[in-house]
């Protein structure tokens, strides 16, 4: 089976609500600095009201290297600075709160040994998503 932090969607979801008004309060964006920070806060959230419907994991080498590939190819004349770049990688959940209507985002640091936990969480949401389409299946 494949690495999670070696796997690529097909496509991308953005870290914002199209329809947020900058006055709103309300916040849609989350950061844990590590998984077991985030179990302790989020890992009993109710399913229903928080639907998990995409993860990304941010493999933080294999963005480094696409950042250097892109800067010999379009910027060779400007010396490639990464001091600032952080090197933890990312753990993208995004939820849909279906009572609200709306999207939050919540990204955790991640390092490759939390790789099994962070399976165990998806694959109990991935359990819980497919009751919705279970009837189709």
């Amino acid at each position: 089976m494949e690495k999670l932090y070696n796997i690529k969607h097909p496509y991308y979801c953005t870290h914002d609500n199209f329809f947020k008004r900058p006055s709103s309060q309300c916040e849609t964006r989350f950061k844990f600095n590590s998984f077991d920070e985030f179990l302790k806060n989020c890992g009993s959230m109710d399913e229903d009201l928080n639907f998990l419907f995409r993860w990304d994991w941010i493999n933080q080498e294999n963005e480094r290297h696409k950042a250097l590939e892109l800067h010999e190819k379009y910027s060779k004349e400007l010396k490639f600075d990464d001091t600032y770049s952080d090197q933890s990688d990312k753990l993208e959940l995004f939820y849909f709160l279906q009572r609200k209507g709306y999207m939050i985002v919540i990204i955790v640091d991640v390092s490759k040994d939390d790789e099994e936990k962070v399976k165990d969480y998806l694959t109990s949401k991935f359990n819980h998503i497919k009751l919705t389409w279970n009837p189709i299946i």
